[in-house]
């Protein structure tokens, strides 16, 4: 039999423990429906209180419920309150905090070992101590977002701060990980990097919506793993240094190699990419400030090939050569059959791309005001070479004028002998010294070598390299002409040089140019006048003009 009470008022009582009841809830004295159990006449225990806003609560030490059963919103099946809570095992559960002071470690590990296929960690900072965290497969850990939910570093590990091996379709999102200082390599199951995150010899696992901060050498580091995707992901190590600082790795060792592999969409700050693995995609993500090798670099070993590096933007490398020493450039490819795509490479050290692989393509880059070439061809040994390489579509520039200028040319090929490069349809113009040089395709190549022309009219190059170049000119393989050169003395107007028949345009044309830090006008005509219509004598800049000859 159970009784039903209104304010320690029985109220009825029902023949079976299954019976329903509809009743209103008391006006007084406090609003409330006590359901207890016990006998007409005996004492009676309250089993559950209702207040009349809703509220349920149960009185504690009437042991548990795991066992009632709930359907939840939106479904159709009642299951048990146990088997539900399990679907998604909470931390704080198992005794885990997050107050950014207590050790959480063997409250996280023994929520880890449970066996849950999905551990959530609620907003806080989980301190991990030197035993570190171990993962588990077919296990995610999810987070409340980036700088919500916080492991973080107490003390040096005794091996790693997070370590998972052999956890395939493993997976962690919303979390950030805080090395804290104290990953300092020496230690761990890869001692020379002491990653945030070590992943080994894990299949299809996925790190996404992550933060990496605090870190000495690496963030994440994944080793033998293949169809991984690394993904929106936020790493951070503070400064710019000139020893290793990886942000993301992938990597192969002798006999595994790793394949299949995304890292996409993800902001680098004072780290970079590196990987050593094959048929993969490195694309969308934003580099910027790293102080060690490029910005995203593809390693020289055999391993390594068939990769798609595009749409990144890997700009303003630190200023000082690494320790090797390394000029940082953008994108460094040493992967044969590679296509190096739309990215976009600028303010670096060295050139906007390295480009060492066998059989790749490098189309549709833009790489300007770098400290080195726009492209850098190079030659390594018989192996590692840019032989049979096509560079197709490409802009390497200088946007600057003058002394202002860095990028010391368009594109350069490496001399020990490169082969069967084609460089068709790209754009090299206003760089400091030769627009392309060294070509093996010397027949289109020599169209972007300067032309100095005879000067008339008085006009004479202003003669100080350090502040601009000579006069010059030179047509591309598509046609379009482009001048350079800091002119004076002349008379305004006047005709300085002629172009020759091939340079000229169908129609006159009318550029706006730099002149004494002021604005003055050059008018090229159809007969191949470059006529200084207005301006100051005292200079002249014609390195904005170019335009498509007849």
């Amino acid at each position: 039999m159970s009784l039903i009470k209104a304010n320690a008022v029985q109220i009825g009582q029902s023949p079976t423990a299954t019976q329903n009841f509809t009743l209103a809830v008391p006006s007084s004295p406090n609003d409330t429906i006590k359901l207890a159990r016990g006998n007409a006449g005996a004492t009676t225990q309250d089993v559950m209180t209702v207040s009349n806003t809703g509220v349920v609560s149960f009185p504690q030490g009437l042991g548990n419920i795991s066992n009632s059963t709930a359907i939840a919103t939106g479904s159709t099946t009642a299951r048990s309150l146990a088997n539900r809570f399990a679907d998604v095992v909470n931390v704080k559960d198992f005794g885990a905090v997050g107050d950014g002071v207590t050790d959480d470690t063997a409250a996280i590990q023994e929520t880890l070992n449970s066996g849950a296929k999905s551990v959530f960690f609620p907003s806080g900072t989980y301190m991990i101590g030197a035993a570190g965290l171990t993962g588990v497969s077919n296990q995610n850990w999810v987070g409340d977002g980036f700088q919500k939910t916080i492991l973080k570093m107490a003390v040096p590990p005794t091996l790693d701060m997070v370590y998972i091996n052999n956890c395939p379709d493993f997976g962690i999102e919303g979390i950030t990980f805080d090395g804290n200082g104290k990953l300092t390599a020496g230690v761990g199951h890869f001692p020379s990097l002491l990653p945030c995150i070590y992943i080994v010899n894990s299949n299809r696992c996925y790190i996404r919506n992550c933060g990496f901060i605090g870190f000495y050498n690496c963030g994440l580091l994944i080793n033998v793993s293949s169809y991984s995707t690394i993904e929106y992901n936020f790493v951070d190590r503070g400064t710019a240094v000139s020893f290793v600082n990886h942000g993301i790795v992938i990597s192969s060792d002798t006999i595994t190699e790793s394949t299949g592999n995304f890292i996409r969409n993800n902001e680098l700050y004072y780290c970079q990419i590196s990987t050593n693995c094959n048929k993969s995609i490195i694309s969308h993500n934003y580099v910027v400030g790293w102080g060690f090798s490029a910005g995203i670099n593809t390693q020289a070993i055999y391993t390594n090939h068939s990769m798609v590096i595009t749409d990144n933007i890997c700009f303003n490398s630190n200023q000082v050569p690494d320790v090797s020493p390394y000029y940082m450039a953008g994108i460094e490819n040493w992967a044969s059959n590679t296509v190096i795509s739309n990215n976009i490479c600028f303010g670096n050290l060295g050139s906007g791309i390295d480009q060492g692989g066998r059989d790749c393509i490098v189309s549709s880059n833009i790489c300007y005001n770098n400290r080195g070439y726009g492209l850098f061809n190079s030659y390594q040994d018989a192996t590692y070479n840019a032989s049979n390489t096509l560079v197709i579509g490409n802009q390497f520039y200088d946007t600057r004028s003058g002394a202002a200028r860095t990028q010391q040319g368009g594109y350069y090929e490496d001399v020990g002998g490169l082969t069967g490069i084609c460089f068709s349809k790209n754009i090299c113009r206003n760089n400091i010294g030769n627009n392309v040089l060294n070509c093996t395709l010397r027949n289109s190549a020599s169209q972007y070598d300067f032309i100095a022309p005879t000067l008339i009219n008085s006009w004479v190059n202003y003669g100080n390299p350090a502040i601009g170049a000579d006069a010059g000119y030179y047509k591309d393989t598509d046609n379009i002409v482009h001048l350079r050169g800091l002119v004076k003395s002349g008379t305004i107007p006047s005709n300085s040089f002629y172009l020759p028949l091939g340079f000229r345009p169908q129609y006159p044309l009318y550029f706006p140019v730099a002149s004494n830090n002021a604005f003055g006008m050059v008018i090229i005509s159809t007969g191949g006048d470059v006529i200084i219509n207005q301006g100051s004598n005292v200079y002249v800049d014609l390195g904005s003009i170019s335009f498509r000859a007849i």
